[in-house]
């Protein structure tokens, strides 16, 4: 099944879609899928049936993208095993004007820079890694600290809670997230967080020993000393990772958080061949600790849905200034990803090449262009036996 075919059988499913909506979203995936060059009003134009003036005006009309991805899901991978994944990532912008433009963190360049932020909340199967995103928002600009950026990206998991707890009840997000209200907050949702902790956490281990007869009960057994053998002589060993990392695990007391956490340590050789370690923290105190490391390893596939979107679908190049066409933008990219995604899991693949899917749609359409315009025999050309190889003319794996 192709990614248009894909996105005609969802769109059957979605309520309330007007004919034109309809017809310029069908017409925008195969302009995603079959252009070349850059994303914005312009260049899309060159390539689609529609003027820059048509797609700026139709970018401005409300359409239920996360709806779309919940059916998209639903439809062909009801029985799937997931977690939920949280991330941003920094898009570049300038403009005094656009939306949300303010100072974001970026990892390419590791410091802070001026331009815009999305965040992304995606489901990843446990079964084979595949990551598909569910709900993209773009980070508002004026959220000068930590925590009033968090107060967004958790509304962001607040908004999906009741079809994400049909589905999963972890959210595997990295150490930014690792704050006193996101564990509050996704506790309260009836599902449990997965997270790094920093390498000096304030930990306490949990009183193991006597308890006198009368009184408050003792709960303290002292403070976790991360460095030096006291952790691996405290903690229950679990075993060994085919890297060769040693997990240990042990239910201890947050200090700073005021709850019982789950947390593992991994210990590994660094690159100079020096003891390292890492911490991962979990809500689920009976979640087992190879499973704790498999979820947060698999966290890491987020990172791939922004590196695909921005390379070869256009994430970084919106044209527009105005925060409802930026977030249309947003949206069509990351639901044009989660099509291709899936027409390559129907397809069998076990790797993903998006420049080859694109590669695919380019040629079947200029070869379409070239017939139409030219006025040739179509069938005639179709049946010829050289034909499916022009379809697969400058892919990587042809």
């Amino acid at each position: 099944m192709k990614t248009i075919e894909i996105f005609n059988t969802i769109m059957v499913k979605m309520p309330n879609i007007s004919q034109p909506l309809r017809k310029f979203m069908i017409h925008l995936m195969g302009v995603f899928l079959s252009s070349k060059g850059r994303y914005n009003f312009s260049n899309l134009s060159r390539w689609g049936e529609y003027s820059e003036r048509t797609f700026r005006r139709n970018y401005d009309k409300a359409f239920n993208f996360r709806y779309f991805n919940e059916l998209l899901i639903d439809l062909f991978f009801g029985n799937q095993s997931w977690i939920a994944v949280s991330d941003c990532s920094y898009v570049p912008k300038s403009g005094k004007k656009t939306y949300g433009l303010d100072r974001f963190w970026s990892g390419c360049s590791q410091k802070a820079l001026k331009g815009l932020e999305v965040s992304a909340l995606a489901l990843v199967s446990v079964k084979n890694g595949l990551a598909l995103t569910l709900s993209v928002s773009q980070t508002p600009s004026g959220l000068k600290d930590d925590t009033n950026r968090l107060v967004f990206y958790l509304q962001q998991l607040v908004n999906c809670s009741a079809y994400l707890l049909q589905k999963t009840k972890y959210w595997v997000v990295d150490g930014f997230y690792a704050k006193e209200q996101a564990w509050d907050q996704v506790a309260g949702l009836g599902m449990f967080m997965i997270t790094k902790l920093r390498a000096d956490a304030n930990m306490k281990y949990l009183y193991e020993g006597p308890q006198k007869p009368r009184g408050r009960k003792r709960k303290n057994g002292g403070k976790v000393h991360w460095k030096g053998d006291e952790v691996t002589s405290r903690f229950d060993q679990q075993g060994t990772t085919q890297e060769g990392w040693q997990l240990y695990s042990k239910v201890v007391w947050s200090v700073q958080w005021k709850r019982n956490l789950k947390v593992v340590m991994v210990t590994l050789q660094t690159k100079k061949g020096h003891k390292g370690y890492f911490l991962l923290g979990c809500s689920d105190l009976e979640l087992s600790a190879d499973v704790i490391l498999t979820y947060y390893r698999l966290r890491f596939n987020i990172e791939f849905l922004f590196r695909d979107a921005k390379q070869h679908l256009g994430l970084n190049h919106c044209q527009s200034i105005s925060e409802k066409r930026l977030d249309f933008h947003f949206q069509a990219v990351t639901m044009t990803l989660n099509l291709c995604l899936v027409e390559n899991h129907l397809h069998g693949k076990t790797s993903f090449s998006l420049q080859d899917i694109k590669t695919s749609y380019f040629n079947a359409n200029w070869l379409q262009t070239i017939i139409t315009k030219l006025e040739l025999d179509a069938e005639s050309i179709k049946m010829h036996p050289n034909y499916p190889r022009l379809l697969k003319w400058g892919k990587l794996a042809a």
